[in-house]
């Protein structure tokens, strides 16, 4: 029906045309249905150790500016040299979500994603499991800030869950509160938050009296799709909390995030 027509002219050309893709999430931004875009952050300089290639992909580097700089900010920080391998392919994973052969988009390359729906393709490994295998992470302090957890679809539903709260244990100064149902989907799934958007509200508002319940000034999640999703609600209702992928949440406790990067409610 309609919602899987849309899916395909979006997936079909949109997605591979980059000036249709801005121009996509330009219109997102001015409507008030993406986040605002925040200042760029310089990428951090080349360092030495154990070589992790970065998999940016498609819509994730237009959405969050920054959080592919965060994470090899933080992998430099925690013995990785981080490259960003030219001529990268779109993992196939919004392909999947609308019932579309994705084969042909899949890139060979292991590499490392900051996106838990890319990271659940073979060959990509999730930035939280480098993340989780890098503790105690030393030098990381946060004022004393609440932070909830909430847990992608795409990462507890896999053949090896991953469970990123203990990240956030892991980081001085954050004290992680409890988040009920955090881990129930949040409504996003992929392209279903703009095909079925009243069915996917309805999930949504049981998360956000959740969030606002458990009275954490951040909510940090692993996913750009549920990062967005999550925004969208919490500025509807004009709750003052920020959505952060825990890697960028760890930057900012390196102190390689100097200014406020919000995903808030204002």
């Amino acid at each position: 029906g309609g919602p899987g027509l849309r899916a395909r002219f979006f997936l079909r050309h949109v997605l591979p045309r980059r000036w249709a893709l801005h121009a996509a999430v330009a219109l997102g931004r001015l409507l008030g249905r993406l986040p605002p875009a925040p200042p760029v952050r310089a990428w951090p300089e080349a360092s030495a150790g154990k070589p992790v290639a970065l998999h940016l992909g498609c819509v994730t580097p237009l959405l969050f500016p920054n959080l592919a700089a965060d994470a090899a900010f933080v992998l430099a920080r925690l013995g990785y040299a981080v490259d960003v391998p030219a001529g990268q392919r779109c993992c196939g994973a919004l392909h999947r979500h609308a019932g579309l052969d994705d084969a042909a988009f899949r890139d060979p390359r292991p590499m490392v994603s900051c996106a838990a729906g890319c990271s659940a393709t073979p060959g990509l490994t999730d930035v939280c499991a480098l993340l989780l295998a890098a503790r105690p992470f030393e030098g990381a302090r946060l004022p004393p800030t609440r932070v909830a957890y909430d847990a992608p679809c795409h990462l507890i539903h896999r053949e090896r869950p991953i469970d990123a709260a203990p990240i956030l244990d892991a980081i001085e100064g954050a004290e992680r509160v409890p988040l009920d149902g955090a881990e129930r989907c949040c409504g996003a799934g992929g392209l279903y938050m703009e095909l079925q958007p009243r069915l996917a509200r309805a999930v949504r508002e049981e998360k956000l009296d959740a969030i606002a319940r458990s009275g954490a000034e951040i909510v940090a999640t692993p996913n750009p799709g549920c990062m967005t999703w999550l925004w969208r609600g919490l500025r509807r209702r004009g709750l003052a909390v920020e959505v952060l992928h825990p890697v960028t949440l760890l930057a900012r406790a390196y102190g390689g995030v100097r200014g406020p990067d919000r995903l808030g409610a204002r």
